[in-house]
C-alpha cells in the first residue's frame, strides 16, 4: 500500500519551476541551507514584476516572516539580472533607528 505523501507531486508544493527555486531562492547562512517560504517567494516574484515596469513599491512583512531573507533573495535577483542597478538596503531593526518626527 502506498503512503499518501509518496503520491504528492512537486507542483503541489511549489508553483514555479524547480530550477528557479534552486537558483533564485536558496541561500547558505553559516553553512545552513535556507529555502524560501511561500510568502517570501510570492513577495519577491511580485517585486520582480514591479521592477520590470520600473515602478517602486513596498513589501509589508510581519514579525518573524523572513524580511531579511526576502531582501537577500530580491537583491540577489536584481544584481544578477540588472548589472547597472545601484541599491541601498536598510534594515532599520539592526541599527535601532526610530522614525523621525517633524516638529
Amino acid at each position: 500500500m502506498r503512503k499518501p505523501l509518496s503520491c504528492f507531486s512537486w507542483n503541489n508544493l511549489f508553483f514555479g519551476s524547480p530550477l528557479e527555486l534552486i537558483h533564485n531562492f536558496i541561500v547558505f547562512d553559516s553553512g545552513i541551507k535556507k529555502l524560501c517560504r511561500h510568502n517570501q517567494y510570492f513577495g519577491v516574484k511580485a517585486a520582480q514584476v514591479y521592477l520590470h515596469r520600473r515602478e517602486g513599491g513596498i513589501i509589508w512583512h510581519s514579525q518573524g516572516s523572513g524580511k531579511s531573507l526576502t531582501m537577500v533573495w530580491l537583491t540577489k535577483w536584481i544584481r544578477e539580472y540588472n548589472s547597472n542597478a545601484r541599491m541601498v538596503i536598510d534594515h532599520r531593526g539592526d541599527r535601532g533607528l526610530k522614525p523621525n518626527r517633524c516638529q
